[in-house]
């Protein structure tokens, strides 16, 4: 394995520098499959945002935050902040992503959503994070139309509850090729 260094110098019209923020990836697909494993020597989040910070990054995102212990989330938050990082998106319902629960109506996907959206706000906290991914799989029993409908609600009465609580529901749309039978697929 060997490293490539890239270094781009931009400037505005002004002539003045400028950089572009990036945040490298505790584990995209899975927390066990950092983005620094080999160059960081360890497969430990503390370990990979001591890296990501050496090399200039300017925070971390973490698919898996959610599925951490409380006590994980709470080391992985002070190091961010130790080292002057933003806390990226994680995932909101990591544990139910290709569920079709954002599409629906009815009381019971919204008590999970609910359910869901309250645990994502604590973790928020203890990692100092202000944006969740919002992900849905699709039901193909039910209409597109329909689903897109119900998501649409549900985000607008969850949307107001996270913002009250200080956090973004990001909705991400997802390649129909790499993961097909998701709700969204383009904006």
């Amino acid at each position: 394995c060997h490293t490539v260094e890239l270094t781009v110098k931009l400037s505005d019209d002004t002539g003045k520098p400028w950089t572009m923020r990036y945040a490298s990836h505790l584990g995209l697909r899975s927390s066990k499959d950092p983005t620094f494993a080999h160059s960081a020597g360890s497969t430990d989040p503390i370990e990979q945002i001591r890296y990501a910070a050496s090399i200039g990054f300017a925070g971390i995102e973490d698919n898996s935050a959610k599925v951490r212990t409380p006590e994980t989330q709470e080391r992985i938050g002070a190091e961010i902040a130790r080292h002057g990082l933003e806390m990226g998106c994680f995932v909101n319902n990591q544990a139910r992503w290709n569920q079709p629960l954002w599409g629906r109506a009815d009381d019971a996907a919204r008590a999970i959503l609910a359910d869901d959206l309250n645990a994502s706000i604590e973790t928020a906290k203890r990692l100092g994070g202000k944006a969740a991914t919002v992900v849905s799989g699709r039901d193909p029993a039910v209409p597109l139309a329909y689903q897109l409908s119900n998501m649409v609600e549900t985000l607008k009465r969850f949307g107001a509850f996270a913002h009250k609580a200080g956090l973004l529901l990001a909705v991400e749309t997802v390649d129909e090729e790499r993961w097909p039978g998701m709700l969204l697929h383009y904006i």
